[in-house]
Formats: C-alpha cells, structure tokens, sequence
C-alpha cells in the first residue's frame, strides 16, 4: 500500500485532503569519520582496553550495515581526540 492509501483507511470516516506527496527513499549518511565519532564517545579508558587488545575493531552501522575497520594505529589517534 501507498502511504496515501494507509491514511485512507485510518481516517477514512475524517474529512482530509493529501496537499503534498514527498518521494521517499531509504539512506544511511554513516562514514568511517562518523563512526570513529562514536568510538571516541566511549571514552579514553575503553579506546585503552581495545589497543591492549592488540585487535582492529570492527564497527558496524545497524542502519545499512557497512562495516567500518580500524587498525590499532586508528584507535591510538581516536585515543588522542578522546
């Protein structure tokens, strides 16, 4: 069903009228920069615990699902900026 059609039904005993139609479209604006700002965001003592891990993390985005790599050279400069 269209968007119009949904609010057909659920106000089909109202009196409205649809002015305006806006396509829609399904997008994710996440980057490696933007990602590494919410690693940051965890704070200095958890960035800590991945570099002793000796590991490159892996993030992934819950909206589009792009996984996002960052060495052990990328967590000591988010260290930095924590």
């Amino acid at each position: 069903l269209r968007p119009e059609d949904i609010i057909g039904i659920l106000f089909e005993h109202s009196d409205f009228k649809i002015n305006q139609t806006i396509p829609t479209q399904f997008y994710c604006n996440c980057s490696k920069e933007h990602v590494a700002k919410a690693v940051i965001s965890l704070g200095k003592q958890e960035i800590q615990n991945m570099i002793d891990d000796q590991e490159p993390i892996e993030v992934n985005c819950q909206f589009c699902n792009s996984h996002y790599h960052y060495s052990i050279d990328d967590l000591k400069e988010m260290l930095k900026q924590a």
